[in-house]
């Protein structure tokens, strides 16, 4: 859907298979890196894979450092990796 993302998405859905190598989230792969990002209302329902194992249902990165926020949001999608190197798989990767 999205890979660098800076200001507000609100009322969104992904319901499709999303595949990437690396960063992969079912809205978002890296959430508010140099200023704020808003994530509201919005869910993911589709499969959301990665190679490495950086990946999430809703974002995979989201940097709070920036005032960035996740907010009424929700992932009920398979989130896997094939060639896992890390413990970032999880519904959202890493606040």
């Amino acid at each position: 859907m999205v890979l660098y993302q800076i200001g507000t998405i609100s009322n969104c859905f992904n319901t499709g298979e999303i595949n990437g190598e690396h960063l992969v989230g079912g809205i978002v792969g890296i959430q508010g890196y140099n200023s704020p990002a808003y994530i509201n209302n919005c869910y993911n329902k589709g499969i959301v894979k990665s190679i490495d194992g950086y990946v999430g249902g809703i974002s995979c990165v989201n940097y709070t450092t920036t005032g960035s926020e996740i907010k009424n949001c929700y992932n009920t999608g398979n989130v896997s990796a094939t060639e896992p190197t890390n413990d970032y798989i999880r519904s959202n990767c890493r606040n």
